[in-house]
């Protein structure tokens, strides 16, 4: 590939232009994040630090327990260098994980973060069909995986 293929064009990738996500704003109070590996437990983490109550979704307990402990490793040395306001246990308390899907149903905003396995996406935003996160959009709206588009209408 060239660099022009690799360089970020907004319009051209598919991806908002930053004057798009300006007026598309919301009040994020409240998030799913559906995968507990690196990529999921870092997301969980920043949005949970950041004041966010977090859904962490994964079909195995064990995925889940290994990423609440890496969290909350990570959150402790944050907070024993100083670079947070709050205390390890107060980020903590935000980060809810569950096997269960329902239990995200009200959240405000929904973040696929799983494997590349475009079955098992397709399975996901099935089950997920018709709650409020996925219904916010124009008709032809899909949802992005990190590296493919899903389409949920």
């Amino acid at each position: 590939m060239s660099n022009q293929e690799n360089s970020f064009q907004p319009g051209k990738s598919g991806l908002a232009s930053t004057a798009t996500i300006r007026r598309r704003q919301m009040n994020v109070r409240k998030v799913m994040v559906m995968g507990s590996g690196l990529m999921g437990s870092g997301i969980a983490q920043v949005c949970a630090q950041a004041g966010i109550e977090v859904i962490l979704n994964d079909v195995s307990t064990e995925a889940l327990d290994r990423a609440k402990k890496l969290i909350a490793w990570s959150v402790g040395k944050f907070a024993e260098k100083g670079k947070l306001s709050e205390d390890r246990e107060t980020v903590m308390k935000r980060i809810t994980a569950t096997g269960d899907y329902e239990t995200g149903k009200d959240a405000d905003l929904a973040i696929e973060a799983i494997y590349e396995n475009m079955e098992l996406k397709q399975e996901i935003f099935k089950k997920l069909d018709g709650h409020s996160f996925l219904q916010s959009g124009p008709d032809d709206a899909g949802c992005r995986g990190h590296q493919r588009r899903i389409h949920i209408r």
